[in-house]
């Protein structure tokens, strides 16, 4: 039971610290059962992100953060170790082709994911 504003304005310092944490452990225990639930209500994974097909060459990798960029035509194109697919980060050199498909950002830009070697890029 919440007590009314009257009852909370008596209260000592020592009880209204009861009052407070039973009302918090009432909203969280309602809040974590929505967790683990996409927008329709069912648990599982998000849908999958695609992208436009493009090739391109590696220009820069910077190994310790996990990412890198791709020149794509006339621009650079950013890409994350977790977007690789069937090729390993360590095994991607500078000037290596790959493909992929880029996803537009509209805060950071243009994005590569679904990034594949050499076996579906060109040379």
């Amino acid at each position: 039971m919440i007590p009314d504003a009257d009852t909370v304005l008596a209260l000592e310092p020592e009880e209204l610290a009861g009052v407070l944490l039973s009302v918090t452990r009432g909203k969280m225990s309602k809040k974590s059962k929505s967790r683990g639930r996409t927008t329709h209500g069912k648990i599982g994974r998000p849908p999958e992100r695609r992208g436009r097909p493009a090739k391109g060459r590696i220009t820069k990798l910077a190994t310790g953060m996990g990412h890198g960029f791709i020149q794509a035509g006339d621009r650079e194109v950013f890409f994350h170790r977790a977007d690789l697919i069937e090729i390993k980060f360590n095994d991607l050199v500078v000037g290596g082709a790959v493909s992929f498909e880029v996803i537009e950002d509209p805060v950071s830009g243009p994005q590569a994911i679904h990034v594949r070697g050499p076996a579906g890029a060109h040379d």
